[in-house]
């Protein structure tokens, strides 16, 4: 926060609870509060100029939180999406060490599972290999969802209107749709 302000604990807390739900009564309940009377007392509280900066501070933070977040997001699905099977395969067909695997394809793991393969019964038994699979989630999805963010909108439809129609000219071509 960009300034120290004097407020109370109770009406910090109460600020912090009112990021929640916006909901004034509940907050202060939240936070604390005994008045009887929690819409009044919430009222009040909001009535402070030193609250009002603090609570637009916190917005701004959470705001700021919000852009961090979401840009976080784009990047992780960003990376799914570019992410190389040479990353974690190597020349031969087996799986390099999951220590070495980037992020994006860890993150992208579902589901893993080995199967020991063997020949023979009993003490003849010979381990001879093992069966690996990995289960990623579904690409598609991943670019579904990161076509679908808020700052990307690559789906979202837009209808770009130019110009000006005045009324007689939409009642003429209506008219000749109409046979008129």
């Amino acid at each position: 926060m960009s300034k120290k302000l004097l407020i109370s604990d109770l009406d910090a807390r109460f600020c912090r609870e009112l990021l929640v739900d916006n909901s004034r009564s509940a907050a202060y309940r939240r936070a604390g509060g005994k008045a009887k009377n929690a819409t009044q007392a919430a009222y009040a509280i909001l009535t402070k100029a030193e609250v009002q900066d603090f609570f637009y501070e916190l917005k701004q933070q959470q705001a700021e939180d919000f852009r961090d977040h979401a840009q976080m997001l784009r990047d992780t699905l960003a990376d799914m999406i570019t992410a190389d099977p040479a990353d974690v395969i190597s020349d031969d067909g087996s799986f390099k060490p999951f220590s070495e695997w980037p992020l994006a394809w860890r993150r992208m793991l579902n589901g893993f599972e080995i199967t020991e393969l063997f020949v023979g019964r009993g003490e003849d038994r010979k381990k001879i290999g093992e069966l690996k699979k990995l289960k990623l989630i579904d690409r598609a999805k991943v670019l579904l969802m990161l076509g679908n963010h808020v700052s990307v909108n690559a789906f979202q439809e837009t209808i770009n209107h130019t110009g000006k129609v005045d009324l007689a000219e939409r009642i003429t071509r209506s008219r000749k749709r109409a046979g008129s």
